[in-house]
């Protein structure tokens, strides 16, 4: 039986998803992805675009057409997500 290509982990708040979530990626050689970090990444794009995130229809639809780039860190400890407005900077 083959590794699962997703692993959710669901729980309360400080109950230590983040840490085994972690230490599980680290085991099986998968990428982490907290995702707070997208969460965060729409809600600076409504910040930087005007759009208030009281407005639920505007939010979905920005966040349908953002390009969120997943850059895996060297830290076990971080990863990064590059918003669309973003990706003109990056090196190529």
């Amino acid at each position: 039986m083959g590794l699962a290509g997703i692993i959710a982990i669901d729980g309360p708040a400080g109950s230590g998803k983040s840490t085994v979530a972690q230490r599980l990626a680290q085991r099986l050689g998968y990428l982490y992805f907290d995702t707070g970090v997208m969460y965060r990444a729409v809600t600076l794009a409504c910040l930087q675009r005007g759009v208030s995130v009281a407005e639920q229809a505007a939010v979905e639809d920005l966040a349908q057409r953002l390009v969120i780039d997943v850059v895996e860190s060297y830290s076990v400890d971080h990863e990064h997500a590059l918003l669309d407005a973003l990706r003109r900077h990056r090196p190529r």
